[in-house]
Parts: C-alpha cells; structure tokens; sequence
C-alpha cells in the first residue's frame, strides 16, 4: 500500500501544507489534513518512529491541541495509542495528553483533552501504545518521539 508525501513548510507567519496522493481513496483524509494544517498554529511537531518515518504531528492553536495521525498502525485489540508531553529538567515529567484509536483511514485528526499551557512547557512529545484503556501512569512502549518546535 502506497503512502501519501505530506510535506509541511513554516515561513513568513503561514503553513504551507503540499499531499501527493498515491491512493485515490484518502483523498477526503487528506484534504482534512491540509485544512488542519493550514490552520495558524503555535506549535508543529512532527513525530517518528526510532527508524525515522514520519507518524503524525502534534499542533496547537489556541486552546485546542490536536495529534494528527499519518503513518501510525491500526491499534491492535486491548491496546491504545497515547500522546505524551515530556518534561525533562531535573527530573523527567511524561504527562498523558490523552488516549485515541486509530482506523485504516489515514490520516486522522484526534483533538487532545490537553491545555495549551501543558504542552507548552513540553520540551519532547510522545506517543506510545498501551495495553487497556485506563490512563497510564507513564509511557511503557514508545513508537514516536518528536521534540518541541517551539
């Protein structure tokens, strides 16, 4: 299966988003991804596996927070992705943002239950799989790490 190039560009006060679609049936998908990321935001975090592949990005404007899925796999039964903001100081702080799913359609847009204020102090962004769907205490399998662009 074919993945779509999204390539995003932050330059004089605007985002420029540019899809090359090699499936004909993500095109409503990823029409909403450049509405999302046409958006002014505060913040564009682009989040990836430890090999380097692009999984999604966190985005913030205002008071809305969202992780924007293009890449993750469809979560396993029992299990379900959580994005995280990471402190590290003088000790390390992972906070859970919240939990989502994700589908075979891709990508998605999942708006966080997270202040701006929390992501804000973050200084990297996680996401990790997790058994369950109580919140975790702290993140057990990380699969994509983006550091602050802030």
């Amino acid at each position: 299966m074919a993945a779509a190039v999204v390539a995003v560009v932050t330059a004089a006060g605007g985002t420029y988003v540019a899809v090359d679609s090699r499936e004909s049936g993500r095109a409503a998908a990823e029409q909403q991804l450049v509405r999302e990321l046409e958006q002014p935001r505060s913040r564009i975090s682009t989040l990836t596996t430890p090999s380097g592949e692009p999984v999604g990005y966190l985005v913030a404007s205002g008071a809305t927070v969202e992780f924007i899925a293009d890449g993750l796999l469809p979560s396993p039964a029992g299990t379900k992705y959580w994005a995280w903001a990471i402190n590290a100081g003088r000790t390390t702080v992972a906070r859970p943002l919240a939990g989502f799913d994700t589908s075979n359609q891709r990508p998605v847009v999942h708006r966080l239950a997270a202040s701006l204020a929390m992501v804000s102090a973050a200084s990297t962004f996680a996401i990790s799989l997790e058994p369950g769907t109580a919140t975790p205490a702290r993140p057990t399998q990380i699969v994509a790490t983006g550091v602050s662009q802030v």
